[in-house]
């Protein structure tokens, strides 16, 4: 069971991320799925992720334009996964970078991100990204926070 109280089932879809079924589940009614419907949890989450990405686009694009532009950005909240690709100038293929999992905290009002369980399809900027960003907490925007809370 995820720590936000709900069993995952997971499989990959044609984007490549974690196709996941979840149910929630009632505290004394061992893995009985409430009565939520599922289509409007989705629809919610799926625009909420998708609101999420376009934001953080235009984001990221604007803190990388002296090295390349992110052009694919999936976010899946439900099992805190993200995966990316970006055309870095210099790089004569795209860059994907695949985030299995991060963790979000809160200290004295910021709010932050650690990522974790990361891979790239460059093995040298897997290791330059496992060396000096996996486990550091980065600070995001409070909205941004709130957005990537399954």
């Amino acid at each position: 069971m995820a720590p936000n109280g709900l069993t995952c089932g997971k499989a990959v879809t044609a984007a490549g991320f974690p196709a996941v079924e979840c149910a929630a589940v009632t505290p004394g009614w061992t893995n009985r799925p409430t009565l939520m419907p599922s289509l409007l949890r989705n629809a919610f989450t799926s625009l909420k992720e998708r609101s999420l990405e376009a934001a953080a686009r235009t984001f990221i694009n604007r803190q990388i334009e002296k090295f390349g532009v992110l052009t694919r950005l999936s976010i899946d909240s439900k099992c805190r996964a993200i995966r990316a690709e970006l055309d870095l100038r210099g790089e004569p293929s795209p860059i994907v970078i695949n985030v299995g999992a991060y963790d979000l905290s809160e200290s004295d009002g910021a709010s932050y991100i650690a990522v974790r369980d990361v891979s790239t399809s460059k093995e040298w900027i897997t290791a330059l990204v496992n060396r000096y960003v996996v486990g550091q907490r980065l600070r995001i925007p409070q909205a941004v926070r709130v957005a990537l809370q399954p």
